[in-house]
């Protein structure tokens, strides 16, 4: 912990509230740099993504856009004051997640231990939680 002496005043510096946000979202691919380069290439693959994401359910389409709308509300909030760690549930990281939280594939908001899923899953619910553990990091001396 770094401590700044500043106009008298004790300020704690301290680190950026991890956000995890848990869930089953599309993994997308694209082309290679090289071959985006020819313009015949480039033109056929101009929606190579939209075609990918349209063949995912639509519950995993739902899933990524409640994400989207999550992440953008907490940054725009919150700004450098937290971490968005996005975790796929397919992944390693994912699984560990899913076992120690009791998680299945449904999205879930992780902070400091504490999971936010389903009804308790709203943007102010978790905005008024990170506001609360804010407040408590950030107070002054």
């Amino acid at each position: 912990m770094n401590v700044n002496y500043q106009q008298n005043i004790l300020v704690k510096q301290v680190k950026p509230l991890k956000i995890k946000v848990f869930g089953l979202f599309p993994t997308l691919y694209t082309i290679c740099s090289p071959c985006l380069s020819n313009d015949y290439i480039n033109e056929k693959t101009k929606d190579f993504k939209l075609k990918q994401y349209l063949e995912y359910p639509k519950w995993v389409q739902k899933n990524n856009e409640k994400m989207i709308e999550l992440v953008n509300d907490l940054i725009n909030y919150f700004g450098n004051r937290i971490r968005i760690e996005i975790v796929n549930a397919d992944s390693l990281r994912g699984i560990l997640l899913a076992i120690r939280h009791r998680l299945k594939v449904e999205m879930a908001v992780i902070i400091e231990g504490k999971v936010f899923k389903g009804e308790s899953l709203k943007p102010r619910t978790i905005r008024e939680h990170v506001k609360k553990l804010l407040r408590e990091r950030y107070l002054t001396v």
